[in-house]
């Protein structure tokens, strides 16, 4: 397991390509809250099958992620909510500067940006106050395309902040499938991403939206995963930070939203995942 002295804040930049237009090959009609501050998106060659995209704040630790950046299997594209619009533009293949709430913001760029999501075979969607590097990334890709997964997540190391028991990593164990991943770092398939990315709006918070996912994928119990031999660490407390008091500001309730979001499709709120098989 990789502790926090393993992973640092160096990594390699890129140069900034030209930007391209977008369609929505999704067939979306998708509509999404407006966000702040939007500007245009690189869109270079691609030259990988996965693509990270972070909400990024000013102390993001996601710099961590790019580190051994040559040998790396994912590119990325930076959604900047700081206000020092352009920063970490030069360590990303793609990048906008967009204030607001994550799923939101993450709903009109999908939509916006479809063909850009469609080339690629898998995305994740971390929060950026995950500790990992670009080692860890690189096997987690790799297992969830090793397994044809449709929805998973990475676990959580030792000395996370857990709301979740379940998504802490299990010893001795390459992955567990399971009946749900959290919000906080869901990575999607293609296919799974076109069938699910118009519900990123249906709530502000996010909360109640990964119930919803392996809700609408109908529970399978051999696509959706917890990845325990790709930990990463969830470095802040929760409830806390600019996520929380951006959420107050707007006057947005997570605990509401999540109740509206299991009432209207008869889920079952339950701190215990269900877990159907390990793997080893």
């Amino acid at each position: 397991m990789r502790s926090r002295d393993h992973l640092d804040q160096e990594w390699q930049t890129r140069e900034r390509p030209n930007p391209v237009e977008a369609n929505d090959p999704f067939g979306s009609d998708n509509q999404s809250p407006p966000v702040e501050n939007v500007t245009e998106a690189v869109h270079p060659r691609l030259k990988h099958r996965n693509l990270i995209v972070v909400r990024a704040g000013d102390q993001s630790l996601h710099p961590t992620w790019l580190k051994k950046r040559n040998v790396s299997n994912f590119d990325v594209f930076v959604s900047y909510y700081g206000d020092s619009i352009g920063r970490y533009s030069n360590e990303a293949q793609y990048y906008e500067a967009a204030k607001g709430l994550k799923w939101p913001v993450l709903a009109k760029l999908v939509s916006e940006r479809a063909d850009l999501f469609a080339a690629y075979d898998a995305c994740w969607f971390p929060d950026d106050d995950l500790l990992a590097d670009a080692n860890t990334v690189n096997l987690m890709f790799d297992l969830f395309h090793e397994h044809n997964l449709s929805l998973a997540q990475p676990a959580l190391a030792n000395g996370s902040h857990v709301t979740y028991p379940a998504t802490i990593q299990a010893a001795q164990t390459k992955l567990r499938f399971v009946g749900f991943v959290e919000i906080m770092c869901p990575i999607f398939s293609r296919s799974t991403l076109m069938s699910l990315h118009s519900t990123f709006s249906a709530s502000a918070s996010g909360w109640g939206l990964d119930f919803l996912w392996s809700h609408l994928l109908d529970y399978p119990q051999d696509r959706i995963a917890i990845l325990d031999e790709t930990p990463i660490i969830h470095t802040r407390p929760l409830h806390s930070g600019p996520y929380y008091a951006q959420c107050a500001k707007l006057g947005v309730d997570p605990g509401a939203e999540l109740v509206r979001i299991l009432s209207e499709h008869g889920i079952e709120w339950n701190r215990d995942i269900p877990i159907y098989k390990s793997v080893k």
